[in-house]
């Protein structure tokens, strides 16, 4: 195991943000990467030498949007495992997946899209924010905290003021899954999830569910205002999930809303990329080839520049591959890739001076990724130059 401060990465590709590097090294020393050098100079002593044995040498991921910690505290529905069990279980996960910085996208709803009893409570997610802070030191990875605020949940607006003015979220998504607009404009697609939450009911009981979702109250103006202005004034980055229309492009714009998450067609995706604004995809629908929920093709908009961002969404297994997959199938150059998995997502939320690139001055977090089987697989993962996973290498 290595041990010193000083560390010498060698015999691997460099993947930087625009080429990359063979025949080069990288000298790390008390977690910063402090030189790219070719290998035929060396300059440094007293070093570990680390063997990435041909393997690709990249920027850890940076995963801005994933919500599968959810998963592991509740593997069915009605069971709750502790919050503390989960996040050092998701925590070893993500650091042989690569992810060497997570933002947990947990959302915040007092009820499901379409209105049935959650089996976590607004309280477990509040509790979970609380323990990502507080342990955050004692993990392998980087975790922060993503509140995504479904707009008709009222009742926790003020504890959200309280901590976002606390510095315990690191992003706010607001969302609105009202039926008849954005993901659910079609009702169809709306009636299948309720069945799929409520069982055998009858059609008319299905209608007088959509009925009380699409009339449940919002927050107001003011509201969205005030908090939208104290999370500027905390440096929280704010995005708007499932974009549907370029007028809430315009909004987004008027309001300094620099994310959009998962928007629903090409138009809105060009019109937001024409405006400054980072679109997310995630990576289920490159490695899928498809939305789950039969949304534009995350591979099209890529494809076409107009996303820049990818996130693990649900399943964080996929975040790896589907740089992979977008090298593989010619969608794009491997640098190009990476970047949509670490340097943007770096810059969308605003750690893109330290984290996000191998480059000169950064922090040390560093996946070495072998690319030789069917999916890449994390030979390697460290942390601020320390050395946290290690498989077969």
């Amino acid at each position: 195991m290595l041990s010193n401060s000083k560390i010498v990465l060698k015999n691997g590709l460099i993947i930087t943000e625009n080429e990359i590097l063979n025949g080069y090294s990288i000298f790390i020393e008390d977690g910063i990467i402090k030189k790219i050098f070719p290998n035929q100079s060396p300059f440094y002593i007293d070093a570990d030498e680390f063997d990435c044995k041909n393997n690709y040498i990249m920027p850890g991921l940076i995963d801005i949007h994933s919500d599968v910690i959810e998963k592991v505290i509740v593997p069915r529905k009605g069971t709750i495992f502790s919050n503390v069990i989960a996040i050092n279980e998701i925590d070893k996960q993500l650091a042989y997946q690569g992810i060497t910085t997570i933002l947990h996208s947990i959302s915040f709803a007092a009820t499901t899209i379409c209105n049935n009893q959650r089996t976590l409570t607004l309280e477990n997610m509040f509790n979970l924010c609380d323990l990502i802070h507080e342990q955050k030191q004692n993990l392998l990875i980087n975790h922060q905290f993503h509140a995504r605020l479904e707009l008709n949940t009222c009742s926790i607006y003020e504890k959200l003021l309280l901590y976002i003015s606390e510095g315990k979220f690191q992003e706010l998504s607001l969302m609105d899954h009202t039926p008849g607009q954005g993901q659910y404009r079609n009702l169809d697609a709306y009636r299948k999830v309720i069945y799929s939450q409520y069982g055998k009911i009858s059609d008319e009981q299905a209608e007088q569910i959509i009925e009380i979702c699409k009339t449940k109250p919002k927050l107001d103006e003011n509201q969205l205002n005030t908090l939208m202005s104290i999370a500027k004034e905390n440096n929280i980055p704010i995005a708007y999930h499932d974009v549907e229309y370029k007028s809430q492009i315009d909004m987004m714009v008027e309001k300094g809303i620099k994310i959009c998450e998962f928007p629903l067609n090409c138009e809105v995706a060009s019109y937001a990329s024409k405006n400054n604004i980072f679109s997310v995809v995630g990576s289920p629908n490159i490695v899928l080839g498809r939305s789950h929920n039969n949304n534009i093709s995350a591979k099209e908009l890529i494809a076409n520049k107009h996303a820049n961002i990818i996130c693990s969404d649900y399943f964080s297994t996929t975040l790896l591959i589907s740089v992979f997959v977008l090298f593989n199938e010619k969608i794009c150059t491997l640098p190009e890739a990476v970047k949509l998995a670490t340097i943007n997502p770096a810059k969308a939320i605003g750690i893109d001076e330290k984290y996000g690139s191998i480059s000169e001055g950064k922090i040390a977090d560093i996946i070495i990724v072998n690319n030789d089987d069917e999916i890449p697989k994390v030979r390697a993962t460290f942390i601020k130059g320390k050395l946290k996973a290690l498989i077969n290498i």
